[in-house]
């Protein structure tokens, strides 16, 4: 008898929580929002997701020619950001940061610039195990 009264009560709330999914309206759409532009490569740009006065330093994996050199200043606040065709991992090693890349996801470095030197920035494509440059990050004084 109890185990009856359960699974009526049980069919009672999911009936009535049925109904109050139906009748609610929907979730409401202001503007439609846009997706921000993917960073150009080859030089230092500012986007809407970076803080106003950051600049924004891009690197292709794998690079096609000589691999680009990104000039940049010592304490300076910079992200770093890498766009692939292919899936893979990017790494500064230098720096000791690592993070994966994807066609539509770059990979995406936060950093506040070191000491004075030359920054390698490396691309592990996820089949094979060829590591190339794609790029330098130059920290000038």
């Amino acid at each position: 008898m109890h185990l009856r009264r359960a699974l009526l009560l049980f069919a009672l709330v999911l009936g009535l929580t049925a109904l109050a999914t139906s009748i609610a309206p929907g979730p409401r759409s202001g503007a439609p929002s846009v997706p921000a532009p993917p960073p150009q490569p080859g030089g230092t740009t500012t986007t809407a997701l970076t803080p106003p006065g950051v600049p924004t330093v891009s690197f292709v994996a794998p690079a096609k020619r000589r691999t680009p050199v990104r000039p940049v200043r010592v304490g300076e606040h910079v992200i770093v950001v890498v766009t692939s065709a292919g899936v893979g991992q990017v790494s500064i090693p230098a720096l000791g940061r690592t993070a994966s890349v994807q066609p539509q996801t770059p990979a995406t470095f936060d950093l506040l610039v070191p000491a004075v030197g030359r920054y390698e920035v490396l691309f592990a494509p996820s089949i094979g195990d060829q590591i190339v440059a794609i790029g330098t990050l130059f920290v000038r004084g």
